[in-house]
């Protein structure tokens, strides 16, 4: 919403607020991936029926998934700033 809002708007000066969001994003993703992988880690949140161990999309999984989006935000974020800064 914030973006489409700032598109709609023609706001250059969201991006810090989209920046923060993304890396907030990028971070719980990253957790939820290392959740996947290492189990035994995470012993309070990995319980039935919902197992840590399970990987519904072996190849691609959702985290993995919201961690590539949340990277692409932050580096289109990255160049707004700096476009941002030149106008």
């Amino acid at each position: 919403m914030i973006l489409g809002l700032a598109l709609w708007r023609q706001d250059l000066g969201v991006w810090p607020y989209s920046l923060t969001l993304s890396l907030i994003g990028g971070s719980i993703s990253t957790l939820h991936l290392m959740e996947q992988r290492f189990p035994d880690l995470f012993t309070l949140a990995c319980k039935p029926p919902v197992p840590c161990s399970v990987e519904y999309i072996p190849q691609f999984p959702i985290p993995l998934q919201a961690l590539i989006a949340f990277l692409l935000i932050a580096i289109s974020m990255g160049l707004l700033a700096r476009e941002a800064r030149r106008g």
